[in-house]
C-alpha cells in the first residue's frame, strides 16, 4: 500500500540525506518556473526532459544529500538530432563499458563523446532525468525519477527549506507516482 510520507521515511533513512521534504505545490510551481527558465550554455537548443518528466508525476519529494543517491549509473546530458536519435552524450565512471574500444567516437572532454557521422541537421542538448531504483514497486511507487536542478533552482530550493548552501551537498527533485492496480488479483480494488 502507498504511503507519501513512508517514502519519504525510506529516503530520510539513507546515511548521506540531510533534507527530506514533501513540498506544496506552490512550491514546486516556483521551481519549475525557475527550471524553465534555464538556457543552454552555446547557440545550441537545450532540451530540459528531466523537468518535463519530473514535472508529470503525481507526487514529489525535494530531498539534499552528500554522495550519490542512487547506485545505478545513469546518463545526465545527451545531445539527439531531430529525428531523436543519440549522437552525443555523457560518459559516467559506471558506463565506460558502453565506448570501450569504439574508434568511430570523438572525445569532447574526458567524459563526452559525440558520433562524427551522426551530426548532421539540428543537434539539441538533452538533460536527462535519472530513473530510481532505490523506491520502486515494494513501496507501491511507479516510475521514480531525480531532476538535479539548475544553480538557481538549487539556490530557490536551499533558501526556501533552509538546507545549507555547502556544495557538498546536492538538491534534487523526486517524482513519482503511485503503484496502479496493473492487473486484476486479491486485494484490487475496482474490479469489472
Amino acid at each position: 500500500m502507498f504511503s507519501l510520507s513512508a517514502v519519504a521515511c525510506k529516503f530520510q533513512s539513507m546515511p548521506n540525506m540531510i533534507y527530506v521534504g514533501i513540498p506544496e505545490e506552490s512550491d514546486l510551481m516556483d521551481f519549475y518556473e525557475e527550471e524553465s527558465k534555464v538556457a543552454g550554455i552555446s547557440d545550441m537548443p537545450m532540451e530540459n526532459e528531466a523537468m518535463t518528466v519530473s514535472r508529470s508525476r503525481k507526487h514529489h519529494l525535494v530531498v539534499a544529500f552528500s554522495g550519490a543517491l542512487d547506485t545505478v549509473p545513469h546518463h545526465e546530458v545527451v545531445m539527439k538530432d531531430e529525428e531523436d536519435r543519440l549522437v552525443g552524450w555523457d560518459v559516467p565512471p559506471g558506463l565506460a563499458h558502453e565506448v570501450e574500444g569504439r574508434t568511430d567516437l570523438t572525445w569532447l572532454s574526458d567524459d563526452f563523446v559525440i558520433d562524427p557521422n551522426a551530426m548532421c541537421g539540428e543537434i539539441r542538448v538533452v538533460l536527462v532525468p535519472q530513473k530510481l531504483s532505490f523506491i520502486g514497486e515494494e513501496d507501491g511507487v511507479a516510475d521514480p525519477v531525480a531532476m538535479y536542478p539548475s544553480p538557481t533552482t538549487d539556490s530557490m530550493i536551499r533558501c526556501r527549506y533552509g538546507i545549507t548552501m555547502d556544495s557538498k551537498y546536492v538538491t534534487v527533485i523526486v517524482g513519482f507516482d503511485e503503484l496502479s492496480c496493473r492487473s486484476p488479483g486479491p486485494g484490487c480494488n475496482g474490479l469489472p
